[in-house]
């Protein structure tokens, strides 16, 4: 029940499951009676929803039952509107959906009060509105944080729809702000359409339904743009005008502007700015949607100059609360999910509006490298980075680098996904593609990158979606992995029964095992990432991964044929050749050799550290009876129990590994150094690169190299958690761990805190 139907001549409650959803008022009843009461209930609910017996309240409060309708209604005058008083059987949906109870926005049930929508512009008000310079500027600016919060998940009606002026656009009376409003519209149909068809969303993502609202369908692109064309001539005539000393505007809608006196060019030119910005947002957006990403580069940038030109005129802007109802749109809000409605404010917009651009030029930047340079792995480093960076690309476009990924079954259009996959193989095998003139090797390769293409589109699609859904599609993705492997271990048994096996043969089993392999350790990772660790399962994981690592090593070292010690491998590191072998090796296994080496290293000290901390009683297990270590070990990795390789470390492997060996903190701090050593010989490596290649190029390596200078910092804070860890020993002060990772987005620090006295 709302606490709206309820009068003070209404019988008493007398369902035994009353409580409150969330309380949050400061008032104290003035009957003294009643304290009790209401601090009983606020400790059981506590901000949280949790059922607590109306006649266990007044019992412990030592209050009669048949006073209970008193003190339901001292009760009830603290509670404020949109709080929740529920029956018996409150169940999860009715808790979801407790947002909507007597909230005007959401309750489309309840009586909006007449001061709500006091002073708010009605579509038959349009007509005779004059709109100043200042206001046009406002509206335009909360529209693009509206537009930027719809993008963000929100509903539409909620957000774009709650301006007055969309609802109409053609009864407006300033024909700049009508250009304005139906270029926006535009924009939403073409941002709609993009998601619709890459559909990498999910609910929590975007929200396409327009709930019957117009987004002007019936005009078409060129008249929209044909509008702002008209509006930016206007505006860049006039401002020629004053540019020339002519202190009086001919154009009659300029007349209407309302100019400030001494402030004329200011306000012409921050509108011109926001006229231009929405043309080339709009170009960009579409152009990257037609794969024409060389267009769509130069319209970012010019999008980009007129943004900064947005942001350092927004207080030219005045408060347009009169153009902007939240309540306009409510009476559809019963047809939506329960959720809050989150506006973004202009700054926010304005920053979230400039990483979009940003990871949009990436896009076309990635595209014109793959002009020259399309190896598989550069392209899965890419979109790895890409969705993983922080703050996260957002649907939109996640769903343009889709659009541009894979087309027609050709990597970014032009290349066929059949010869990139081939040359991955062949790479990997340390075989050229003109190597290969066997007939049956021909055959076998033909069949099975056919076979493979399937996986790697599904891998494709999975890196559009957010990290959540990632996180749970890698488990089916795997599934495909492993089926594919069965039938690449068939085709390597056929070539080896076919003649004589060749010096350097083609292994499609190990490319499949190296790739599930990357999947294996994400999927890993990522729990680090959404925080999905709780601070006693630090040691199982990081043993999970540095066991994942150490089987990928032995794989590429089998792949090189070289059989290296710490010597050569540190000259490798280095970018010196260690030997005549291991020239025939491809960049790519090269580095990717290094770099798995390096992290190997990195978390078999972190496991080390981890393991001291455990013994020192810091990650300790859960003491309760119900908890029981094998059935949470088994329960966490059971993604790995399904799968024929890599071998499946058991809850033995883990208990085993618990034991500490002598001198752990030092072995811990030998691997960490060697670790950074090793990156650091990455990122010197990566930077030299960078010197001798091209802007686009670098850009590629960027994210590699922010990546490379994370880990160091992971290495060096470990480092020093561990020497302080060793002097704290030797004192009477004991630290508290935590789990840090401000250093990397999924790789852990444990930091050490001694209070306030070290």
């Amino acid at each position: 029940m709302s606490l709206k139907t309820i009068s003070e001549d209404d019988p008493p409650p007398m369902g035994p499951g009353l409580f409150e959803a969330t309380l949050h008022s400061k008032c104290e009843p003035e009957d003294p009676p009643w304290e009790d009461v209401t601090a009983i209930l606020r400790e059981a609910t506590d901000g949280t929803i949790r059922p607590k017996l109306w006649s266990d309240i007044l019992a412990a409060a030592d209050v009669p039952i048949d006073s209970s309708r008193a003190a339901f209604f001292v009760f009830l005058k603290e509670l404020e509107i949109g709080q929740l008083v529920a029956v018996e059987g409150f169940s999860l949906w009715e808790g979801m959906c407790a947002i909507e109870m007597m909230d005007p926005k959401m309750d489309a049930g309840m009586d909006l009060p007449a001061a709500a929508r006091a002073g708010k512009l009605t579509i038959s008000d349009m007509d005779h509105k004059h709109f100043t310079a200042a206001d046009i500027i406002g509206i335009l600016d909360q529209l693009l944080g509206l537009e930027m919060s719809w993008i963000a998940g929100n509903m539409l009606c909620q957000t774009v729809f709650t301006c007055v002026c969309l609802h109409a656009p053609y009864r407006l009376g300033s024909s700049l702000l009508q250009s304005c409003v139906v270029a926006m519209l535009k924009t939403v149909d073409l941002v709609r359409m993009e998601v619709t068809k890459a559909h990498v969303y999910e609910e929590e993502d975007f929200a396409n339904d327009t709930m019957g609202l117009s987004l002007c369908e019936e005009v078409q692109e060129n008249e929209a743009i044909a509008g702002l064309l008209l509006a930016e001539d206007t505006l860049t005539e006039s401002i020629r005008s004053l540019e020339m000393g002519l202190h009086s505007l001919a154009d009659p809608e300029m007349k209407k502007l309302a100019l400030r006196p001494g402030l004329e060019l200011d306000f012409l030119n921050a509108l011109l700015a926001r006229i231009q910005f929405m043309k080339f947002l709009y170009f960009a957006i579409m152009e990257l949607g037609a794969q024409d990403t060389a267009k769509a580069g130069k319209s970012i940038a010019q999008a980009k100059v007129r943004l900064e030109t947005v942001h350092k005129t927004i207080n030219l802007g005045s408060n347009v609360e009169d153009a902007f109802d939240p309540y306009i749109t409510r009476k559809l809000f019963a047809q939506m999910p329960p959720k809050p409605i989150l506006v973004m404010p202009k700054e926010d917009a304005l920053n979230d509006m400039k990483t979009m651009l940003s990871h949009m030029q990436d896009i076309c930047d990635v595209c014109a490298i793959q002009g020259t340079v399309h190896d598989l792995e550069s392209v899965f480093r890419f979109i790895g980075f890409f969705s993983g960076r922080a703050p996260g690309p957002n649907v939109l476009t996640r769903s343009l680098l889709q659009t541009n990924l894979v087309s027609r079954e050709k990597l970014f259009g032009r290349y066929p996904l059949t010869k990139v996959i081939c040359e991955s193989i062949l790479n990997l095998s340390g075989r050229t593609p003109r190597s290969l003139v066997d007939r049956c090797e021909k055959d076998s390769m033909s069949t099975f990158c056919v076979q493979a293409a399937g996986p790697i589109q599904g891998l494709f699609k999975l890196f559009g979606r957010n990290r959540a859904r990632q996180y749970r599609g890698l488990r089916k993705n795997l599934k495909e992995w492993e089926a594919l492997q069965v039938e690449a271990e068939a085709l390597d048994m056929d070539l080896r029964s076919n003649g004589e096996p060749p010096k350097e043969p083609i292994v499609f089993s190990s490319w499949v095992f190296h790739q599930k392999l990357n999947l294996l350790i994400l999927h890993v990772m990522l729990g680090y990432e959404m925080d999905l660790y709780s601070s006693y399962e630090q040691v199982m994981v990081l043993m999970q991964i540095e066991h994942l690592f150490g089987v990928q090593e032995k794989l590429l070292l089998r792949l090189s044929g070289i059989s290296v010690s710490q010597e050569k491998l540190s000259l490798r590191l280095s970018g010196i050749s260690a030997s005549e072998n291991s020239d025939h090796l491809g960049m790519s296994v090269r580095e990717a050799l290094a770099e798995v080496t390096a992290k190997k290293n990195l978390f078999r000290g972190l496991l080390k550290f981890g393991k001291v901390l455990r013994h020192d009683g810091h990650l300790a297990s859960p003491d309760h009876e119900a908890y029981c270590g094998q059935v949470h070990f088994n329960h966490r990795f059971r993604v790995f129990q399904s799968l024929t390789s890599p071998v499946p470390l058991q809850y033995e492997d883990y208990l085993a590994a618990e034991t500490l060996t002598e001198g752990p903190e030092v072995q811990a701090l030998g691997a960490l150094f060697l670790a950074r050593a090793e990156f650091d010989a990455l990122l010197e490596a990566t930077n030299k690169a960078n010197l001798m290649s091209n802007n686009i190029e670098r850009i590629r390596n960027l994210d590699y190299v922010k990546d490379l200078q994370a880990l160091i910092r992971v290495c060096d804070a470990n480092e020093i958690s561990i020497k302080s860890l060793t002097t704290s020993k030797q004192g009477s002060v004991k630290p508290t761990v935590t789990i840090d990772r401000t250093h990397h987005a999924y790789i852990p620090v444990f930091a050490l805190n001694y209070g306030s006295d070290k």
